[in-house]
């Protein structure tokens, strides 16, 4: 029961087995950056997303809100997140089924460069 401060689970910032532990894990904050999306694209652990609005961004609490539609993923606002609604959402989160996955295609730079060389090959005489 995360409201009774008891933390079962460990509070990772950085490791090198990250995707992996992010499998594993029946739940997971974090941030709504390209990077953790793309990670959690990899994986059907369920999420809440706490978008950064700092500055007035608003890059991050798009992709939250649009990946939220999915199911198994929840968005939390920094201003109104209180360790309780924190606990709750990810208790919640925990005990559910795991999420279905983003349909993502994750070999963008493989398919760009394919797309380039036919397009060089195609111009030359």
């Amino acid at each position: 029961d995360l409201r009774c401060g008891r933390l079962d689970d460990q509070t990772v910032m950085a490791v090198a087995d990250w995707r992996a532990r992010l499998a594993g894990a029946a739940a997971a904050v974090t941030l709504a950056g390209y990077n953790a999306v793309i990670d959690l694209a990899q994986c059907s652990t369920p999420v809440l997303l706490v978008p950064d609005t700092t500055g007035g961004e608003r890059e991050q609490a798009l992709r939250a809100a649009a990946l939220s539609r999915r199911g198994g993923i929840a968005v939390g606002h920094v201003e109104t997140l209180t360790p309780d609604i924190l606990a709750a959402q990810v208790e919640t989160l925990a005990s559910g089924p795991r999420r279905p996955s983003l349909g993502l295609t994750l070999d963008g730079a493989k398919r760009s460069a394919q797309a380039l060389l036919a397009l060089a090959e195609a111009r030359v005489p």
